[in-house]
């Protein structure tokens, strides 16, 4: 092999380089680790080195349980880890149902680390009632979907929403339902059709308009009119929450220092962030500024909005000034808060309400009787928080399907920040991971017949009973407990199960209340999409709706 040096007017001097590397460069393995030795090369081997160490310290945690899911030999974790989408769901049923005779605890490798599933009951009370600087419910919900660079890094250190949602949005139920009904009205007849129905059975996608009308009704809260109606403004926080779940995925498994660069090349985040800037900024920047009139002038703002930019605003004036830095004011964060309990709200709702509708269509024999109550209870009491307690029939309906297609078949996640060990002398590494398998729990439980058959009425029934024994409440969609761990359960159950209850009995009142419902002939019920521990409804499927 002969190298050339140009540049001189005299011929060009050539040599041969020693012949034991000429010969080595003839090798292709050779070539390829010069070719690692270019900037771009390196770059791609301490990523990869990375990545391999970042697996290895997730499935290097030594914890002595029984594993389902992985095959034998020290690579049996790493390799089970790519099957972890398709067999996720079923290797926690397999291991409940195998480990819960001698309540045992097991593991499942996923794709980025064991996670631990507890069989007994006792042990979950006993995760439960750990603090958060033990067994953190907080450290590892923000670490699986990497908040602080999908949505911002105040949503994990000061996460003061949660505050809002207990104080200002459940206490509000009753004067903002007319606000959601009239919101729903609207747009249903926008998204399905105004005529949908009215000439006998109409097909229509229930995703693709549920997630639109549950969009707007909560934005209706959340930003009020007539934003929640601007379709770029819609789009832009339909498709953010969205990313968020799969950008938070991907980004949970790679180095710390990839994350910040890859986040807005996986979200658009700053494209988003823009027309969050574009719709909402003017809104926080006028308010603030009246406030800071009436603060100066002494006089109340009267007819003061009350939604959720307003709620947030009020809680950074009062509380910004003891956060040290007043950051809780600054327009990001404050389009953060924004964006996150979009998040929150508008995928699960529109899933869940999406999935009742599937099982009401799949169930034409629950109609009447679902009819003859909504209609009842509203013309005697009206559209009120007080009268959706008293449809017992939809709310059974509610937490039945919740119970059969529950959003994640695995709720109460916990991450240990210290070595911990359970009574039956399970030990917790620092990093570990654990669980409840939630699906396999409720689709298991003896206290009822045929656990996994959907039987609409079931706790409408036991309802009854119950609080004919005084005990009311039990069997409500909107309580948790391991019979129900849809929200959660505890001290960490989602604050704002009580407003999406009452949004998905305001929903299906509506839907139900005025169309008769069934599934195609040739297609019955759409099948859930299931992908790792998510349980997702069809986003094609659809229903016949025929108006009554």
């Amino acid at each position: 092999m002969e190298v050339c040096y140009f540049g001189s007017t005299s011929p060009p001097p050539t040599f041969r380089l020693p012949p034991l590397l000429e010969s080595l460069l003839q090798h292709r393995i050779t070539r390829e680790v010069v070719l690692l030795l270019t900037p771009w090369g390196l770059t791609l081997s301490v990523t990869t080195c990375l990545l391999l160490w970042t697996f290895w310290k997730s499935y290097s945690l030594r914890v002595n349980v029984p594993t389902i899911g992985a095959s034998p030999g020290p690579f049996g974790g790493w390799r089970a880890m790519f099957k972890y989408f398709s067999h996720g769901s079923e290797w926690i049923a397999e291991g409940y149902d195998k480990y819960t005779p001698t309540a045992q605890t097991f593991k499942i490798p996923s794709i980025s680390r064991y996670i631990l599933f507890p069989t007994s009951t006792k042990i979950l009370e006993e995760m439960m009632a750990e603090p958060d600087h033990v067994l953190s419910f907080g450290e590892a919900l923000t670490e699986k979907l990497a908040v602080e660079w999908t949505l911002h890094p105040s949503i994990k250190y000061d996460p003061y929403h949660l505050q809002l949602i207990r104080t200002k949005l459940t206490q509000r139920l009753s004067t903002i339902l007319p606000e959601v009904m009239d919101e729903l009205v609207t747009a249903w007849g926008d998204g399905a059709g105004g005529d949908v129905g009215k000439e006998g059975w109409t097909r229509v996608r229930v995703w693709e308009v549920m997630v639109v009308v549950v969009a707007r009704t909560t934005n209706r809260m959340f930003v009020g009119l007539p934003l929640c109606r601007d379709q770029e403004y819609l789009d832009n926080v339909i498709a953010y929450s969205l990313k968020v779940v799969k950008a938070g995925a991907i980004l949970d498994i790679l180095p710390r220092f990839l994350r910040a660069p890859l986040t807005n090349l996986l979200m658009q985040k700053s494209h988003h962030y823009a027309l969050m800037r574009k719709h909402v900024g003017h809104i926080f920047r006028e308010r603030k500024a009246k406030m800071q009139e009436c603060l100066a002038s002494g006089q109340e703002w009267k007819d003061c909005p009350d939604d959720l930019i307003q709620w947030i605003l009020d809680f950074s004036e009062e509380e910004g000034g003891s956060s040290g830095s007043g950051k809780r004011r600054e327009e990001e964060e404050l389009i953060a808060r924004i964006l996150f309990m979009n998040f929150a709200s508008i995928h699960t709702t529109a899933t869940t309400v999406t999935q009742a509708i599937f099982d009401i269509a799949a169930h034409p024999e629950l109609q009447p009787d679902l009819h003859i109550e909504i209609t009842e209870v509203l013309s005697k009491e009206g559209m009120s928080k007080q009268s959706l307690t008293k449809m017992k029939k939809l709310d059974s309906v509610i937490r039945e399907s919740q119970r059969l297609n529950t959003i994640s078949t695995i709720t109460m996640m916990r991450k240990s920040l210290i070595p911990y060990t359970f009574s039956d002398g399970t030990h917790l590494p620092t990093g570990t991971w654990i669980a409840a398998p939630a699906t396999a729990l409720q689709r298991s439980l003896l206290s009822i017949p045929n656990p996994a058959v959907f039987n609409g009425f079931r706790w409408e029934r036991l309802r009854v009973e119950e609080e004919e024994a005084g005990r009311p409440g039990r069997y409500a969609a909107v309580t948790t407990s391991f019979e129900h761990l849809v929200f959660g359960h505890g001290k960490h159950a989602c604050p704002g199960r009580f407003f999406a209850v009452n949004e998905l009995k305001v929903l299906l009142a509506h839907v139900v209340g005025r169309f008769e419902m069934r599934c195609l002939p040739e297609q019955g019920r759409p099948k859930n999409w299931i992908f790792g521990v998510a349980c997702r409804a069809d986003p094609e499927g659809v229903v016949e709706f025929r108006l009554r």
